[in-house]
């Protein structure tokens, strides 16, 4: 029995995805309370992560999380300033931070506008120094990802050399595009005690048949190699992508 298999749910559309992932954010704040301690999660950019800050800024949600004891971070981001129309940090900025009583210090962005390395490096050393260590490795409460039609995930490509790096962030550039990102590695993302991806969409699906139907080919995609070392991986996907079943 494999006990690090991934658990599979399958809602209805892309808006039931993203309340799926608002409700856990409402647990994860309840744990900060009763157990009086921070969460450190890290944020994905994307189509359904933006359905799912906007959720968090609607008055259902609104009051019921307590971001003072949240940290949030990002898995990956494009090396550009944050008010670029494709930055990460610059979604998360107009559609959930801007709109939510978080303080400034619990906001831990990847500075995209410096040179790929350094600011891969800097976030490296902010991470050791914020977030409590498990073997050495910085270990995120809950880690959110989505899924490329390729099959990546973060910006881990298939195409990169430095997938298995054993540094806690990677300099990655994008196989068509050649757009240079600044990635969580393998490393850190397997480090997490709790994964969720948030795949919807149709054009998804094939990639989805080949990682959670395990065929060969679903080791040529980075999202099938991301596992939780000793927590919980959770893919949370549509009616659309989940057409493998």
């Amino acid at each position: 029995m494999d006990n690090n298999k991934p658990e599979i749910i399958i809602l209805k559309n892309p808006a039931a995805v993203a309340e799926y992932a608002a409700n856990r954010f409402v647990y994860v704040s309840k744990e900060t309370v009763l157990k009086k301690n921070i969460k450190h999660i890290a944020l994905s950019g994307g189509s359904t992560p933006a359905l799912l800050f906007k959720i968090l800024t609607s008055n259902t949600y609104k009051q019921k999380i307590n971001w003072q004891n949240i940290h949030l971070w990002w898995g990956d981001e494009r090396a550009v300033t944050p008010d670029n129309s494709e930055s990460n940090f610059g979604l998360a900025q107009k559609l959930l931070l801007g709109k939510i009583d978080i303080p400034p210090d619990n906001i831990h962005r990847i500075k995209g506008e410096l040179k790929p390395d350094k600011a891969a490096k800097e976030y490296q050393q902010k991470m050791i120094h914020n977030i409590p260590l498990i073997s050495n490795v910085p270990a995120f409460d809950w880690t959110i990802l989505g899924m490329g039609e390729d099959g990546h995930t973060a910006s881990l490509f298939n195409t990169d050399d430095n997938f298995y790096t054993q540094n806690l962030t990677c300099v990655t550039a994008h196989p068509q595009s050649g757009q240079k990102r600044i990635s969580l590695s393998k490393k850190t993302l397997c480090a997490s005690k709790y994964i969720t991806f948030m795949v919807t969409g149709k054009n998804k699906a094939e990639k989805i048949r080949e990682i959670l139907g395990e065929e060969k080919t679903a080791n040529d995609c980075p999202a099938s190699l991301i596992r939780s070392n000793n927590g919980k991986t959770v893919w949370i996907l549509d009616e659309e992508a989940s057409v493998f079943r």
